[in-house]
């Protein structure tokens, strides 16, 4: 017989009554009556899902919160930060504008400094200049008193002079048309002048008060003969023979007589 071929009805139902009577016979095969309780179970499994979504729910609510709160707290330090930086940026220009001031009050300071040494310098360059211009002052003080009491000197001198040759002076002055006077000596020299004054000169005599005048300043010191000033000017070429011839012969007599025709000469060709 073939696989093909089909069993017999009878066959078939024999060996299932046997499988049948086999398998409640064995006690592997023959299950206990089991009570799971699914409603107990679904409804356990119920309650779970609404505690667990709870559970989830409250720790969502609560992750919430903390970002919020966490949000919150970092705006709160980013505000502090900026209020920080305000300030830090505020003291570090406060700083650098302290720093300038100190330099500048520093640099002023300097400044005023050599200010200050240079006018010290100055007061005493003048202190100096004014004591040495206080020396000089009383020194020319005293020189011009020394000059002062040296011309009242020579001033009595000459009048002494004049009062002892009262007869000759008149003779000069009135024959011979020449007067003597004091010349005023330079201030710082040691000088003693006379001022010889010619009368009558360009007239027909020299009684003749209408002719013109003439004089010379004659330098009598210790340095010798020397004409310092003539009044109209002379020629120095035609002076200096006189003044040589003078100062070798001591005849003023002949000197007055060459200075006064010199004048003549002068003021006749005028």
């Amino acid at each position: 017989m073939t696989t093909h071929e089909l069993l017999p009805a009878s066959s078939f139902s024999t060996s299932l009554s046997s499988s049948m009577h086999l398998r409640a016979n064995n006690p592997a095969t023959t299950l206990p009556q089991l009570n799971f309780n699914f409603d107990d179970l679904r409804l356990r499994m119920s309650e779970f899902s609404a505690r667990f979504d709870d559970f989830i729910e409250r720790g969502r609510k609560k992750v919430l919160e903390e970002r919020n709160l966490f949000r919150m707290s970092v705006a709160g330090i980013q505000d502090q930060t900026e209020h920080t930086n305000y300030a830090i940026n505020m003291t570090t220009n406060a700083i650098t504008q302290h720093a300038h001031t100190l330099s500048s009050q520093s640099a002023e300071t300097s400044e005023m400094a050599t200010t200050i040494a240079s006018l010290t310098s100055a007061r005493d360059a003048n202190l100096t200049t004014v004591r040495h211009l206080r020396t000089r002052l009383a020194e020319t003080k005293r020189a011009v008193a020394e000059r002062k009491e040296e011309q009242k000197r020579f001033e009595t001198w000459v009048g002494g002079m004049r009062g002892e040759d009262s007869r000759e002076t008149a003779v000069w002055e009135g024959l011979l048309g020449v007067r003597v006077e004091s010349a005023p000596a330079s201030s710082g020299k040691d000088e003693e002048k006379l001022k010889f004054v010619f009368t009558g000169l360009g007239s027909s005599g020299r009684h003749n008060r209408g002719g013109k005048e003439a004089s010379f300043v004659l330098d009598v010191g210790k340095g010798g003969y020397a004409v310092l000033a003539c009044e109209p000017e002379l020629e120095t070429d035609d002076v200096d023979p006189l003044v040589r011839r003078m100062s070798e012969g001591e005849d003023l007599a002949a000197f007055l007589k060459g200075m006064r025709g010199l004048f003549g000469r002068d003021l006749g060709n005028a």
